[in-house]
């Protein structure tokens, strides 16, 4: 809930407003929109008809579309897939940062002993 001058407002509303007079803005962020939300669902044929029912539109968002069209199997398996390798890059970014921290260790034993303490 926002508030403004003698009224509350929604979300939605502050960005209908927002967007009212930037009609490029506001077909970029509704496409921003129904992606996130094909993914969110793990709607791939909500994410092909978004995808491809985009026109360009000289903006960032273009190159991020053809991207995605590009690379639309791996996002296909990644939305069907249960796997994910977050959990591998957290743990990698756990041991480069005590990599970092460390400013190196003398005895690689220890080094090793340590990520196992991190990452146990």
């Amino acid at each position: 809930m926002y508030f403004g001058i003698n009224e509350y407002t929604t979300t939605r509303n502050v960005i209908d407003i927002a967007t009212d007079n930037l009609p490029v803005f506001k077909n970029t962020y509704d496409i921003y929109q129904g992606i996130q939300k094909a993914i969110h669902e793990h709607d791939i044929s909500l994410l092909k008809e978004t995808i491809y029912g985009y026109k360009k539109n000289n903006t960032a968002m273009d190159t991020s579309i053809s991207t995605l069209r590009k690379n639309l199997n791996y996002v296909k398996n990644s939305c069907t897939m249960p796997y994910s390798n977050g959990p591998l890059e957290g743990t990698i970014g756990k041991i480069k940062k005590l990599k970092h921290i460390s400013y190196g260790f003398r005895n690689l034993d220890h080094f090793l002993k340590r990520i196992r303490l991190i990452c146990a």
